[in-house]
C-alpha cells in the first residue's frame, strides 16, 4: 500500500546533527491524519524506520520524538545515524510501509516486508547523505542586476576560513572578476560579487575552493536579456528541425513520413536574420537532436517512416550528424544565448532505437532478468491485442523496434539521470522537454527533474523542464497534468495544458462552445494546479494533433498521405480565427508556445501532415499568410514590452457565448499600462464597465478605445481578436 494511502502528510527527510565528517543523522518526521489513525488503529509511537543499511532488519529504529507544529498539529520523528552514502529507507507502521513523501527520490526494491514478490515491485525512498560537518557550498545565485551586470550570491558552510575562487564564462570564453566579498555571519560565509558592464549573453559562474576542499558549483543567468523573468515572462517556439530551413527554404519530402532535410544551421539562419526577434520569442524548444537510424520502418498506421522526427535514439550522447552534429548545435547555442534567447531540448527517456549500445548490451538477450528494459518473454507493443495503454502504459513499447525501458531499476535511474546532466553541461541548455511522461513511473520523473536542476543553479527562464502528459479534454486530463506538477516535490515546471487546447479548438475553430465556456476552463485549470507551484504551457497545436487553422477550414481530418488532404486556406475566416486563438493562448497568463508554422496558419490534418515544411521565411508570403505572422509577431513583442501581458493579474470584464473581454492588470511598479484582450465571434457594439481609464490602442489594427470613468464603448466586427494596450505603452 502507498504511504500517502494512510497519511496526510510525511515532512522532508533532512540531515540533523551528524556525529563526525563520516556520519550523518537522518531523520524522518511524519503524521497521520486522526480520522485513518483511528480507523486503522494505527499508534505512531510503534512506528520503526527501517533501511537498506542494514538489509532492512527489523526491528528498526523505533525512538522517536514528537513536536507540535504551529498549526497545532502533532508530529513525530525517527532518526538513524548513518555512514555517509546512499541509502533506502521506509517507514513501518502497523506492518505497513509508508514513504517519506516530503523526499521526492525514491527507488524500486523487493518488498521488505515480504521479499517473495517482484524484486522491482515496491517503492521506498532514498537519500543520498552527507554529514552536516563538511563544509559546502549552498543557496547559490546568480540574477541580473541593472541592465548590463550580473550579481553573485553564496553561503558557504564550515567555520575555517575558506580561501575561495570564482570563475566567469560566458559561453567558452572566460571573464574576468573582480574580488569576492567574504563576510561571517555566525552561522555561515555569505559570498557576493557585483559583475558589472559586462556584454550581453548567458554568464556560468562557478565557486570553488583554491585547494579543493568544496565540492565546485555553478549558477547560470542573462546579462542584458530584454526578459530575465519567471516562467509567464515567456515564449516557447518549437521547432521540428527537419521541417523548418535547410539552411534556405525546404521543398517538401517526397513522402509525409521522409526527412525534409532541415538542419541546426537552418534554425541559426533564421535566428541571425531576427525572426524570432520579430515573433518575441524567448526560449527556442528544438525536436530530439539525438543520432537517430537510418531508413525506413512501419508506422501504426501501415505507412512507412524514416526517423526524421529524431525521436529513435541510436546514441545517447552524439548530434545527429544529418542534422550538423555537435559543431552546428554549438552553434545555434551561442548565437541564442548572445541575443538573450534560451534553448532547450527535447529529450526521449522512455524508449531507444533497437539498435542503441544500452539495447545491445543490456537487453534481455544479454542480460536476462537484469535486462534494463520491458522486454522478455512480456514484451508488447501499447495498443495491441492484450497490451492496452491503459493497463501497460509503463511498460509497453510504441513499437516492435523501440524498446521500452525500465525506470524502475536503479541502472536505468542512474544512466538515464548521467546522460541528461551531460547534454545540460555539454551544451549549456537552459532547460528541457520530456516526451512520454505518463509512460515512466513518478520516481523517474523525480530523479530526471533532480538531474536537470542540479548541473547549476538557474533561475526562472533559464531552468525549463517541460513534460508532455498528452491528456483528452475536462477534469480528467486537468487531473493527469496535476499528478506530475510541483517543482517542491521535483515536479515538472510546466506541462502542456491539453484541455484548454481542446477547448479552444470547439470555441474558436468550430463554434461548438461559447467564449463564457472557454473561461469556465480557464478558471477550472487554475484551480487545479493552483498550489503546484508550476506554470502550465498555453497551446493551440503541436507535433501531435491537427493543425488548428485546417480545424477552422474543416478538412483536418483529410487524409495527409493522399493528394486531397488539408489544403492551404486562401479564405480570410480560417486566419482570423488562428489569430483569436493564439490571441487567447498568449494573452491568459501561463507560459505560451507557439508550434512552427502556426504563426503563418500552415495547415495540416493529423501526424505526419502536421509536420508540413515550413514556408520560405526569407522572400514574401501570400497576403494572408503574411498578415497574420505580422500580427502574432506584433502581439509576441508586446509581451516583451509590456508586463502586463506577461505577469499582470488577469481579470474576466465581461464574458458571454459569443464575447469574451478581459483585463490584464499593470503589475505594480513595472510600468507599461494595462491592457484589454477582446474576442469576438460575432460582430459587437457593447458598452465595458471597470476599466482603467485611458486612450488604448489595438496592436492589430487602427482602432482606439477611450476609457473614462471606467467606461467605454466596444465596436468590432466579427471575429475579430483585439489586444489594446495604452496608446503611448513601449510596444517594440
Amino acid at each position: 500500500m502507498r504511504a500517502h494511502v494512510l497519511t496526510a502528510s510525511l515532512a522532508l527527510a533532512g540531515l540533523f546533527g551528524g556525529c563526525a565528517s563520516e556520519t550523518a543523522t537522518l531523520q524522518v518526521w511524519f503524521r497521520t491524519a486522526p480520522a485513518m489513525a483511528k480507523a486503522h488503529a494505527l499508534d505512531a509511537t510503534k512506528a520503526e524506520l527501517i533501511g537498506s543499511w542494514n538489509g532492512w532488519a527489523r526491528p528498526g529504529a523505533t525512538g522517536f520524538v514528537a513536536r507540535r507544529s504551529s498549526d497545532g498539529t502533532d508530529w513525530m520523528g525517527l532518526a538513524a545515524t548513518l555512514p555517509e552514502g546512499t541509502w533506502q529507507y521506509a517507514i513501518v507502521l502497523n506492518d505497513t510501509l509508508l514513504l517519506d513523501e516530503g523526499n521526492p527520490r525514491t527507488a524500486f526494491t523487493e518488498d521488505p516486508l515480504d521479499p517473495s514478490g517482484d524484486p522491482l515491485g515496491t517503492e521506498v525512498s532514498e537519500i543520498a547523505l552527507v554529514s552536516d560537518a563538511r563544509p559546502a557550498i549552498a543557496d547559490l545565485r546568480l540574477a541580473a542586476s541593472g541592465d548590463e551586470g550580473l550579481v553573485f550570491l553564496a553561503t558557504v558552510t564550515g567555520q575555517q576560513t575558506p580561501d575561495l575562487q570564482l570563475q566567469l564564462r560566458r559561453g567558452t570564453a572566460s571573464v574576468s572578476v573582480p574580488a569576492l566579498s567574504v563576510a561571517f555571519d555566525g552561522e555561515a560565509w555569505k559570498v557576493s560579487a557585483e559583475l558589472s558592464a559586462l556584454q550581453p549573453g548567458k554568464y556560468t559562474a562557478t565557486l570553488s575552493a583554491v585547494d579543493g576542499s568544496l565540492e565546485p558549483r555553478s549558477a547560470t543567468a542573462f546579462a542584458g536579456a530584454s526578459v530575465n523573468g519567471e516562467l509567464e515572462d515567456g515564449l516557447v517556439y518549437q521547432v521540428m528541425v527537419d521541417r523548418f530551413r535547410g539552411p534556405g527554404a525546404l521543398g517538401a519530402p517526397s513522402s509525409p513520413g521522409d526527412r525534409a532535410g532541415g538542419t541546426i544551421d537552418g534554425v541559426r539562419e533564421a535566428l541571425e536574420a531576427g525572426y524570432f526577434a520579430k515573433l518575441g520569442v524567448t526560449t527556442l524548444w528544438l525536436s530530439p537532436v539525438y543520432t537517430n537510424p537510418e531508413g525506413r520502418f512501419p508506422g501504426r498506421d501501415g505507412h512507412e517512416y524514416e526517423s526524421y522526427h529524431g525521436y529513435w535514439p541510436v546514441h545517447p550522447r552524439q548530434v545527429d550528424p544529418k542534422l550538423g552534429g555537435d559543431a552546428a548545435l554549438d552553434a545555434l547555442i551561442e548565437a541564442a544565448h548572445s541575443r538573450g534567447v534560451r534553448v532547450i531540448l527535447d529529450v526521449v527517456p522512455n524508449h531507444l532505437f533497437r539498435d542503441h549500445p544500452y539495447y545491445r548490451g543490456h537487453g534481455f538477450a544479454e542480460a536476462g532478468a537484469q535486462s534494463w528494459f520491458n522486454d522478455g518473454p512480456d514484451a508488447c507493443v501499447c495498443g495491441s491485442p492484450g497490451c492496452g495503454w491503459g493497463e501497460k502504459i509503463q511498460t509497453c513499447w510504441f513499437a516492435d523496434y523501440l524498446p521500452d525501458l525500465d525506470w524502475r531499476r536503479s541502472e536505468v535511474m542512474d544512466q538515464g539521470s548521467a546522460d541528461l546532466a551531460w547534454w545540460m553541461q555539454r551544451f549549456d541548455l537552459d532547460g528541457v522537454r520530456i516526451d512520454a511522461v505518463p509512460m515512466m513511473p513518478r520516481a523517474a520523473l523525480r530523479r530526471m527533474t533532480s538531474a536537470v536542476r542540479q548541473t547549476a543553479a538557474r533561475q526562472g527562464l533559464d531552468a525549463l523542464i517541460l513534460g508532455e502528459v498528452y491528456t483528452g479534454p475536462g477534469d480528467g486530463g486537468r487531473s493527469e497534468i496535476r499528478a506530475f506538477l510541483g517543482t517542491q516535490v521535483a515536479g515538472l515546471d510546466s506541462a502542456f495544458d491539453f484541455p484548454l487546447m481542446w477547448s479552444l479548438r470547439d470555441a474558436l475553430a468550430r463554434d461548438s462552445l461559447g467564449l463564457d465556456d472557454l473561461e469556465r476552463e480557464v478558471a477550472e485549470g487554475e484551480a487545479a494546479w493552483a498550489d503546484s507551484g508550476s506554470t502550465v504551457a498555453r497551446i493551440v497545436g503541436n507535433h501531435d494533433t491537427t493543425r488548428f487553422i485546417s480545424e477552422a477550414e474543416g478538412d483536418a481530418g483529410q487524409d495527409g498521405w493522399s493528394d486531397d488532404r488539408a489544403v492551404q486556406p486562401t479564405r480570410e475566416e480560417p486566419y482570423r480565427r488562428t489569430l483569436m486563438a493564439l490571441t487567447f493562448a498568449l494573452t491568459t497568463g501561463g507560459l505560451p508556445v507557439l508550434y512552427y508554422g502556426d504563426e503563418v496558419g500552415l495547415a495540416g490534418g493529423g501526424d505526419p501532415d502536421s509536420r508540413r515544411v515550413m514556408p520560405d521565411l526569407m522572400s514574401d508570403l501570400p497576403p494572408l499568410q503574411a498578415g497574420l505572422l505580422e500580427s502574432v509577431g506584433r502581439l509576441g513583442r508586446a509581451r516583451q514590452g509590456l508586463p502586463a501581458l506577461r505577469h499582470g493579474a488577469r481579470r474576466v470584464a465581461l464574458s458571454e457565448t459569443d464575447l469574451d473581454v478581459a483585463l490584464r492588470e499593470e503589475p505594480a511598479g513595472e510600468g507599461g499600462g494595462a491592457a484589454i484582450v477582446v474576442l469576438a465571434r460575432i460582430a459587437t457594439e457593447r458598452d465595458l464597465a471597470g476599466l482603467p481609464d485611458g486612450e488604448y490602442r489595438d496592436l492589430f489594427s487602427e482602432r482606439r478605445l477611450q476609457v473614462s470613468g471606467g467606461a467605454a464603448r466596444l465596436s468590432v466586427p466579427a471575429l475579430t481578436a483585439a489586444v489594446f494596450v495604452r496608446a503611448d505603452a513601449p510596444v517594440p
